[in-house]
């Protein structure tokens, strides 16, 4: 059987093309960009970058995503910020400061938006997002005790996790 799978003879290499339109080509470029950036590039940028009408884009964006552009590209930047959390010890000021963010309240308001949470709690869940993806099957007598945390409320996670998430 192991001869089997190192025989080239034994595979078939398929080339598939697929035309896409000027505006899902359009679309992919501005994602590239965007997450390339993490969602800091000006309208302006975009436009010299692209060379298409920054209303245009927005309108090519907006078809598919339902999203403005503003919208969109927040949203990657907000995965930046939602990834410095996770990641580093950055104070959250830090983070504003680092992604261009002036007012720390409207920061929050948009992190709260998008994740449901201040970024303070969505570092505090960090240490249990990585407990339960190392542990997909946790019975009652071995949830961990987490400082501030109920096991009840443990277990409420576990469970929205593994629904949504399949975890």
């Amino acid at each position: 059987f192991i001869a089997m799978l190192g025989d080239e003879e034994n595979y078939l290499i398929q080339t598939h093309q697929t035309r896409i339109s000027k505006e899902e080509r359009l679309f992919y470029q501005v994602s590239q960009l965007l997450q390339n950036r993490k969602g800091r590039i000006s309208r302006g940028e975009l436009e010299a970058e692209l060379n298409y009408n920054s209303d245009y884009i927005n309108r090519v964006v907006k078809k598919h995503t339902g999203r403005t552009l503003s919208d969109y590209s927040r949203s990657f930047l907000l995965k930046e910020a939602a990834d410095l959390l996770k990641n580093t010890d950055k104070r959250v000021g830090e983070i504003c400061e680092e992604l261009g963010y002036t007012n720390r309240s409207h920061f929050n308001r948009l992190f709260i938006e998008r994740f449901g949470m201040t970024p303070t709690e969505y570092r505090e869940l960090e240490p249990m997002r990585k407990y339960i993806a190392d542990n997909k099957y946790i019975l009652p007598d071995q949830v961990p005790i987490f400082p501030g945390f109920s096991s009840h409320w443990f277990v409420s996670i576990v469970h929205f996790n593994s629904h949504r998430y399949q975890v």
